[in-house]
């Protein structure tokens, strides 16, 4: 209540003369806890959220969330994206190189020997276009091979973009410019060029269509699991890996349940219960919120003694990405690699940002499931209870009623706000609405017997009751009731009725025969408790006795 909440001291007469008596204000907080902005709702009356409201709310906040991450992701890759034009547009070259297309022999300098994992002095003193052209990555090695070709021909500038795959086992990103020249005859003779490090453009365009794709996948999903399946195959299409997934953690047992995993053929799934323990020392490091990264579980630490487990199950490289719930852990999105893999930070980060937001998504989908369950469990019991359920909102207009209504009126949905006093017998119209206007005024319970119009036109009687669900200062926020046919209970109470009138005469007129008989007789009556003792005697004893 803006009235009276010491929170708007300074701002009260301001909110007021605007019309407004309620706020509730949320923070809307991003996957890594930062404020992004709050999510505000005003009402023209005091108000208290209930918990529906609470949870639509949540919903919402939850939602904008990700919108807002979304558009500032978009944003921050669109700055990188200039940054990156500005630095090409500057010339700034990764390395050059310059080949004898006769003799075979290629120049580079220490920049471009390095990417493509040749040792510098050798690349100086010239060696074999060959052996440059073993770094390219096996995919992208005919495409580099026709576009060469075509430059040889003299059909167009050289121009290529490709990977190359680095000592260490990391891709990158190259765009490769350049030019063949040739002799009187035509033949190739020299051929030079430039070589630019796109990594970071290319993982940026990556990662930002990857976010893209999630986003689209997530809209036709519902499922949790489905959500979290859609997260893994993209993120481990995009990533390269074997093998990616999401599991729920049982932090006491140490075990991960995995409903179904995302790999490339010739992988075996993970999926069912694992425990961490058969597979290396590091569930400590997941409870306590750490990603757990290893590039060869030969070598690292944590895993080298459980190298034959790994093995098995085809993990050579890992990440693991643990999800927390008010610091405890409760899940973890996992990339595996068959091979020795060292990941990059870039990924490392695009691991985290598709966890977290997997994480907000399966998140708001087990809320709406469990609404949707609630709200199925609620409806199950009204249509199965006898007579029809019914709610209202807080200013009493009803807002649901339960089929059984719709069958017994015939109906439709005018019943809901007031309409339902159309269905009033009009003889108790008035009474109703009064009773009603009462009770949700006051907040106390509402029982009111009336008779409802059937779809046929007959009347019968109903026992309508109702109770408020009460919200913030003890005020109703709704309502629910229920409606019971007693129809043949008010009958039976008008039979019993008349049938205590007639015997109530039928006694009185007894009573009356017997007061005159017991007046007009010349015979003496008299009346005699248990012990002989005389309570009363007719005037007959009169004309005997003489008193």
């Amino acid at each position: 209540d803006v009235a009276t909440d010491p929170l708007w001291t300074d701002y009260r007469e301001l909110a007021l003369s605007h019309g407004l008596r309620a706020c509730w204000s949320i923070p809307i907080v991003s996957s890594r806890g930062q404020v992004l902005g709050t999510f505000a709702m005003y009402y023209p009356e005091p108000r208290e959220p209930n918990p529906v409201d609470l949870e639509l709310v949540e919903i919402c906040i939850r939602t904008a969330a990700l919108v807002i991450e979304r558009k500032a992701v978009e944003q921050a890759l669109q700055e990188s994206e200039a940054r990156f034009q500005f630095a090409l547009d500057a010339a700034s070259a990764v390395g050059t190189w310059d080949w004898e297309v006769k003799s075979d022999t290629i120049y580079a300098d220490r920049r471009f020997a390095e990417l493509f994992s040749v040792d510098p002095d050798q690349a100086r003193a010239g060696t074999p276009i060959g052996n440059f052209l073993a770094a390219i990555h096996p995919e992208d090695v005919d495409q580099v091979g026709k576009e060469i070709e075509r430059a040889l021909a003299g059909a167009a500038p050289y121009r290529a973009e490709y990977r190359v795959v680095q000592a260490d086992g990391t891709t990158r990103w190259v765009l490769a410019r350049g030019h063949a020249y040739h002799d009187a005859s035509g033949t190739p003779e020299r051929f030079p060029g430039v070589v630019l490090d796109i990594t970071a453009r290319k993982r940026s365009e990556t990662y930002r269509q990857a976010l893209i794709e999630l986003t689209d996948a997530w809209r036709d999903c519902s499922d949790p699991g489905d959500i979290a399946y859609a997260a893994a195959e993209i993120l481990g299409r995009t990533l390269d890996a074997s093998r990616a997934g999401y599991g729920t953690i049982d932090p006491e047992a140490e075990t991960v349940t995995i409903e179904r995993d995302w790999r490339v053929p010739g992988m075996d799934s993970l999926a069912g219960v694992l425990n961490f323990r058969d597979y290396g020392d590091f569930i400590e490091d997941l409870k306590r919120g750490e990603m757990v990264v290893f590039a060869d579980g030969e070598t690292d630490p944590r895993t080298c003694d459980y190298a034959d487990a790994l093995s098995e199950v085809s993990v050579r490289a890992l990440v693991n990405m643990p999800v927390m719930e008010q610091g405890r852990l409760v899940a973890v999105f996992y990339l595996n690699h068959r091979e020795v893999r060292h990941w990059s930070d870039d990924e490392l980060r695009f691991i985290r940002e598709v966890s977290d937001r997997t994480r907000t998504a399966v998140e708001r989908a087990r809320t709406l499931q469990d609404l949707h369950e609630s709200e199925a469990r609620f409806r199950g019991v009204t249509e199965a209870m006898p007579g029809f359920v019914w709610t209202a909102d807080a200013e009493g207009n009803v807002d649901y009623t339960s089929t059984s209504w719709f069958e017994y009126s015939g109906g439709d949905e005018s019943v809901y706000g007031r309409g339902w006093a159309d269905y009033v017998h009009p003889e108790d119209r008035d009474r109703v609405l009064g009773i009603w206007t009462r009770a949700f005024t006051s907040g106390e319970r509402y029982e009111a017997e009336f008779r409802l119009r059937r779809h046929d036109g007959v009347y019968r009687w109903w026992l309508i009751r109702a109770v408020p669900v009460q919200g913030g200062q003890n005020r109703p926020v709704r309502w629910i009731g229920s409606a019971a046919d007693i129809d043949q209970i008010v009958q039976a109470r008008e039979i019993l009725a008349r049938s205590r009138d007639e015997l109530e005469r039928a006694v009185g007129a007894r009573t009356a025969e017997r007061d005159r008989l017991w007046t007009l007789s010349r015979d003496p009556f008299l009346i005699a408790d248990m012990t002989g003792r005389w309570l009363s005697v007719s005037p007959g004893w009169t004309g005997i006795l003489g008193w």
